[in-house]
């Protein structure tokens, strides 16, 4: 069996980029593998900027401010990520490069809760597409902000006539499972500790999902009796049919899908 190729990161300050306040300047890392180099943002989502001071600092170990630090302390599980990505890159490819990995790590790291939100907001909007005039239209989507969006709807069309337009049995599904994933999942990463879970940039994202077992984890989760009542599920009035459990799943598995082919191409 052939060694394992070595993959190597080493942190540095970008100075040659315009800085924000005139001392701090981007974190960026130098990743090295099959004799090739490049450097790219440990993940944009972080959007570490530190002093020169800090970053010495920290190369000597020093514990610095805790926001900062706190952010620091993901490098590791980005450092994880990167390496996924190059492997699984260096694997397909019959000529490995690194040209586009920058862009996968930041796909590969963007969180599901978003994903589906944004696959929501597309759904609500395709409905009223069909739905309203185009001036209507304007003025409920004046802001793409899920909040708001249904009583901006009642002002321009009336309550009876937004709960006939809002009543599509597909949006109703995929309504349901968007709130199964955000009340049930995360609510539940963030009870067992995870670190900051709805705030955690690597924390339940696509990367899971199509490099771990996170598709069937998902599904252990769901079909879980103990995890249907959740307190804060409860009290957002969110229920789901049991016999459309599979059903609501598999809408999360084919929006992440049609997420991932539209974002890489494939």
């Amino acid at each position: 069996m052939p060694k394992e190729k070595k993959i190597s990161f080493k942190y540095f300050i970008n100075s040659k980029l315009k800085s924000k306040d005139g001392e701090s300047y981007p974190l960026y890392v130098q990743v090295v593998f099959n004799s090739l180099m490049t450097k790219l943002k440990p993940l944009k989502s972080l959007d570490i900027s530190m002093t020169e001071k800090e970053f010495d600092s920290w190369e000597k170990g020093l514990t610095l401010q805790a926001e900062l630090q706190q952010k620091l302390n993901l490098l590791k599980n980005s450092e994880n990520l990167i390496e996924k990505v190059v492997r699984h890159q260096y694997e397909k490819k019959q000529k490995f490069t690194f040209k586009g990995i920058g862009n996968l790590v930041d796909l590969y790291s963007t969180k599901i809760i978003d994903i589906l939100e944004k696959g929501l907001i597309v759904e609500i909007q395709n409905r009223l597409e069909v739905s309203l005039t185009i001036e209507q239209y304007q003025m409920v989507m004046i802001d793409e902000a899920m909040e708001g969006i249904f009583q901006r709807l009642v002002v321009v069309v009336g309550k009876k006539e937004a709960q006939k337009i809002m009543s599509s049995l597909r949006l109703h599904q995929y309504t349901i499972a968007f709130d199964l994933y955000r009340n049930l999942v995360e609510v539940h990463a963030k009870k067992n500790s995870v670190l900051d879970a709805l705030h955690n940039p690597l924390v339940c994202t696509i990367s899971e999902w199509r490099f771990g077992d996170g598709r069937e984890n998902m599904k252990k989760f769901y079909s879980n009796p103990d995890n249907w009542f959740n307190s804060e599920f409860v009290a957002n009035n969110l229920y789901f049919e049991k016999s459309n459990l599979e059903l609501y799943i598999e809408l999360i598995n084919s929006e992440l899908l049609r997420y991932f082919k539209f974002s890489t191409g494939l």
